[in-house]
């Protein structure tokens, strides 16, 4: 046999098992598909109510089984009718709410091999609201209670409706159906904010003693394009926020604009102020923005800014986020920083007091903290020098941040500050989002 055959020959058994015939590739085994149909993406329902999770999943060979998850714990198995499985199997899935708060559903679906595919989406739980007015007051005409929030506003918190005055009347009229009075439920309503497609950038800059911060913001076209409003906050290293601005039309500028560009503000001038009651003092401050488009979604994006007086433009400590390298997780977190600069060492420590970690929701509420005192940097700690990081996994976590807040599939921010022993601070942020448990 020529040399050329045996090689030949011998090529297509050693790649035999990628090859077939070594004519063409093996076709690649059958992958299940799965959609939640209902409930929309976060819908929202009171406890108690039973909630219908209707999903349809296919595959070539069959869909054998369907699971629904509810925060990481199995609710419920439905198994096709037939032993050799479905190839379009739509079912209808029940969960009966329970507990206040937001909850993520996944849905996923297995074929006869066992390969799986799978869906999620988060809806929210709010209490059922218990007790109505029992004695209506005299010739008292019934106050409507305050429009319910849309998705496009998340409320801040429940308010109270204020009783009705009891001042008797002359008369009393005829009996008149009075509106019930809900007592105010023990938990915010939660309005979901899924992301958009598009982006937004904090532009600061404060060079020479001059301040610069604009923000830009798309959902799929130019700056300003389908976006209803931008939310701006100044803050400080603990997160309190200092002064706030809403902008609803571009250039969304925090100090103002002037023939369609943003102005500065100077050091030293009495317009160096966040607001009229709050001056702009030396040190860092993280700039907070929340962006809301037309259609109820969001993005959010934090920078920090760091403000020397008398102005000094020369900066020798910092700290980056250096892990997760991607902004869209699916699975778990794996949270990592370093730094750098003068005088410090990130490989030992060396002149490094410590370094403060966070998990930061969009409306600011700190889900995770974490401080480390020795490298590396780790958000969810270590075993020692020299370990991995413990990641974050979110199936395994039952959904839940290590404050116990639910995990929600949307956008969070990364915080990390840095503290030089010799007084020094630095400070970065990262946006991420996450898209599932899987």
């Amino acid at each position: 046999m020529p040399m050329k055959a045996i090689y030949w020959t011998l090529s297509c058994i050693v790649i035999g098992a990628f090859v077939s015939a070594c004519g063409g590739s093996t076709p690649a085994p059958a992958q299940p598909a799965t959609q939640i149909i209902a409930p929309p993406f976060g819908a929202v329902f009171v406890e108690g109510e039973e909630v219908g999770v209707q999903s349809v999943s296919t595959d070539a060979d069959g869909i054998t089984r369907v699971e629904l998850w509810v925060d990481g714990k199995l609710a419920q198995t439905e198994t096709a009718p037939s032993a050799q499985g479905e190839k379009q199997f739509n079912v209808v899935q029940r969960w009966r709410a329970a507990g206040s708060g937001a909850h993520a559903l996944v849905v996923r679906a297995f074929n006869a091999a066992n390969r799986s595919a799978e869906a999620n989406i988060p809806i929210a739980v709010n209490p059922r609201a218990v007790a109505q007015a029992t004695v209506p007051p005299p010739a008292v005409t019934a106050t409507p209670p305050a429009p319910v929030a849309t998705a496009t506003v998340p409320p801040a918190s429940a308010t109270a409706i204020p009783s009705a005055s009891t001042t008797t009347a002359p008369t009393i009229p005829p009996p008149t159906p009075l509106a019930p009075t809900p007592i105010p439920p023990t938990a915010p309503v939660i309005v979901f904010l899924p992301p958009f497609d598009g982006g937004t950038n904090i532009l600061t800059s404060y060079v020479g003693g001059e301040l610069a911060l604009q923000v830009t913001a798309h959902a799929g076209g130019e700056d300003g394009f389908n976006i209803d409003r931008v939310e701006l906050y100044i803050q400080d290293l603990q997160g309190k926020v200092l002064a706030s601005k809403t902008e609803r039309r571009a250039p969304y500028c925090y100090f103002g604009e002037a023939d369609g560009e943003c102005t500065s503000v100077f050091a030293g001038t009495e317009q160096f102020r966040w607001n009229e009651h709050t001056p702009i003092q030396a040190g860092i401050y993280l700039i907070r923005t929340v962006v809301y488009s037309v259609d109820g979604r969001m993005r959010i994006n934090e920078s920090p800014v760091r403000i020397t007086l008398p102005p000094d433009d020369r900066e020798t400590f910092f700290v980056n986020i250096e892990q997760p390298t991607e902004q869209v997780l699916r699975r778990q977190l794996d949270y990592q920083a370093r730094v750098s600069g003068e005088g410090v060492n990130d490989a030992n420590g060396e002149g490094i007091d410590r370094v403060e970690m966070f998990v930061v929701e969009f409306n600011g509420n700190v889900v995770s903290a974490q401080t480390e005192r020795n490298p590396q940097y780790c958000g969810f700690g270590d075993d020692g020098l020299n370990t991995p990081c413990h990641v974050w996994n979110f199936s395994q976590r039952q959904g839940k941040w290590p404050n116990g807040a639910p995990i929600h599939l949307t956008q969070y921010l990364l915080r990390v500050i840095a503290y030089a022993k010799d007084g020094r601070i630095a400070a970065d942020s990262r946006m991420f989002q996450i898209d599932g448990f899987k």
